[in-house]
């Protein structure tokens, strides 16, 4: 499986307490490719040290015995001090010293500062998908530049600390759902199979507060009772109210001030008016039987004329004066 190798090969680096006495704290930033070699995190780049330099190295340092030995120095009798250990040991010493000189740069500190900061800001500051050389901030739609002065300035921003703050209540409502959850099945996992939490919840309700269940159905109850009284009772009133504007009586135009009253006219008017059809004053008024009809020569008349005309409208009450003309 080459994938567990690999992930075996990350951790062994970390994990490695030798490695660990030679990087210190920069052990971090390292880890072992898949061909067995020495890799950086930070910029990928890998040096050809392997993990079985890495003892000797060690050695070397804690004895504080010089890499380029003489051969002179060398005993031959002895097959881990031969002429080829000891120049595998330089070749060890002269790339560790790459190394070393790889930690101590700009590039590498700047690097780790970087991602120092991002690790803070994680996860609202993430890498930019339209630019590698910038960053993004999540929470404000901002670019950053790829730098820990910059994402340091953002952080400590107004913009950014107040969308923090905004989002600090959904944090903690959904730590209390996850905790609610947790206990809900925690609480499942003890009950017998087949047997819901909500089931044994009722059942404790129905069985602790029995009185306050039927106090609060008998209120539900009464509360709709009184909602169907006064429906009922809306509809009674405005039936009774439809019937009474049905059985009201009509007036007449006389009453409502439409036509004047017959009382108030003089008899020579009433006369003329006659009974409302128009032609009762007419025929009184010029000694006609009411059971004779009138003939052409008298519609023909004006003065006829005139008076069917006031019959059939009304007399003119509030009819202007004319002026008298001056001569």
């Amino acid at each position: 499986m080459p994938c567990d190798h690999q992930q075996q090969l990350q951790q062994s680096a970390t994990a490695d307490p030798l490695l660990a006495t030679l990087l210190g704290d920069d052990v971090r930033w390292f880890e072992w490719s898949p061909e067995g070699r020495l890799r950086c995190t930070l910029s990928q780049h890998e040096f050809p040290i392997r993990a079985e330099h890495v003892a000797g190295l060690v050695v070397a340092r804690s004895q504080g015995e010089s890499v380029l030995v003489e051969s002179r120095d060398c005993d031959l009798s002895q097959p881990h001090q031969s002429q080829q250990q000891l120049s595998q040991d330089a070749w060890s010493q002269q790339q560790w010293r790459t190394v070393r000189q790889h930690v101590r740069s700009k590039a590498f500190a700047a690097a780790a500062a970087v991602t120092e900061a991002l690790e803070r800001a994680s996860p609202h500051i993430v890498a930019c998908t339209q630019d590698s050389a910038r960053l993004q901030c999540r929470l404000t739609g901002s670019t950053i530049a790829r730098t820990a002065a910059a994402i340091s300035r953002h952080t400590a921003g107004h913009r950014f600390q107040s969308a923090l703050a905004r989002l600090e209540p959904q944090k903690a409502a959904a730590q209390r759902l996850e905790q609610w959850q947790e206990s809900i099945a925690a609480q499942q996992r003890a009950l017998p199979e087949g047997t819901s939490v909500a089931a044994v919840a009722d059942e404790r309700h129905a069985a602790h507060s029995p009185l306050f269940s039927q106090h609060a159905m008998a209120s539900l109850q009464s509360q709709h009772a009184m909602a169907s009284l006064q429906s009922h009772a809306s509809q009674l009133a405005a039936e009774s109210l439809q019937s009474h504007v049905l059985r009201k009586p009509l007036h007449s135009h006389a009453m409502h001030g439409h036509l004047p009253a017959m009382h108030g006219h003089p008899p020579a008017m009433r006369a003329s008016m006659g009974d409302g059809n128009g032609d009762g004053g007419l025929k009184h008024a010029h000694g006609m039987d009411e059971d004779q009809p009138m003939d052409d020569d008298d519609l023909s008349d004006p003065s006829v004329q005139k008076r069917i005309a006031v019959a059939s409208v009304g007399p003119r009450v509030n009819a202007p004066r004319h002026k008298k003309r001056c001569v």
